[in-house]
């Protein structure tokens, strides 16, 4: 079963009856609320005026209908789907008791564990050049930003000790191939998008890095207001690693 299908089938067994509530797709983020709210990066692949953009299923009717069926979504090809597939699923996930709330932030805790370390990132997150600084070798693989540095290929990820990914690589579908070509290293999944899914840890990831909403009103004022991840209140991060059972 492919790692995609394996966080699907988890996440319909955790949705149960659950509704959706509410849901905003946000210029920069996307919430949806079950149970609790779920979070997601947008993620728009195309600059393309709106109408020639594919839809989403059931756009203006999404309110009401069943989390399990929206969670589905993620497989989507559209990747506006997959982003609400995704924030769906985060919003039917409880948080494990044994994570770790991280109250410096997700990048004094990555740069402190990849010191002296040959480094992989996916993604362009805010503390990488602090990173850069303290890796022993650091390569930075991003097909959506214009550096000498970044590589596109990824042949050369079996290279390093950690790799450091977005979780937007479920909403893009390259988690399979990337978890693969990563089956040597030391795999941290970070951001908003990152669902607290143990299958996750069965597919070869070893620490989900997490935001998980703690004061619903704050982050909905702030994500509606179109801020980026980094500038999001109302939420804390958390870190959850991989152990023998859990």
């Amino acid at each position: 079963m492919e790692i995609l299908d394996k966080i699907i089938e988890y996440g319909k067994l955790k949705a149960e009856d659950e509704i959706i509530k509410d849901i905003f797709i946000g210029v920069f983020l996307t919430y949806v609320k079950t149970r609790r709210y779920g979070l997601s990066y947008t993620y728009r692949d195309s600059l393309k005026p709106p109408h020639l953009l594919l839809p989403i299923k059931h756009r203006g009717s999404l309110r009401g209908r069943k989390a399990g069926e929206i969670i589905s979504y993620i497989k989507s090809k559209n990747p506006l789907e997959a982003t609400v597939g995704l924030a769906a699923l985060n919003s039917v996930i409880e948080i494990p008791r044994d994570a770790v709330e991280l109250k410096n932030g997700f990048g004094s805790y990555i740069v402190n564990e990849c010191t002296g370390k040959k480094v992989a990132m996916i993604g362009y997150f805010p503390f990488m050049d602090k990173l850069r600084e303290k890796a022993d070798e650091f390569y930075l693989f991003e097909k959506t930003i214009d550096s000498v540095d970044a590589k596109k290929d990824l042949s050369t990820l079996s290279n390093a000790e950690i790799l450091i990914t977005t979780g937007t690589i479920i909403i893009n579908h390259s988690v399979e191939e990337i978890i693969k070509k990563a089956e040597n290293c030391r795999v941290m999944m970070v951001g908003p998008s990152t669902p607290l899914c143990p299958v996750l840890f069965d597919c070869g990831i070893d620490e989900i890095l997490n935001m998980s909403v703690c004061d619903p009103r704050l982050m909905v004022e702030t994500l509606s207001e179109g801020v980026i991840v980094p500038e999001l209140k109302g939420v804390k991060k958390l870190s959850w690693k991989k152990k023998n059972e859990y």
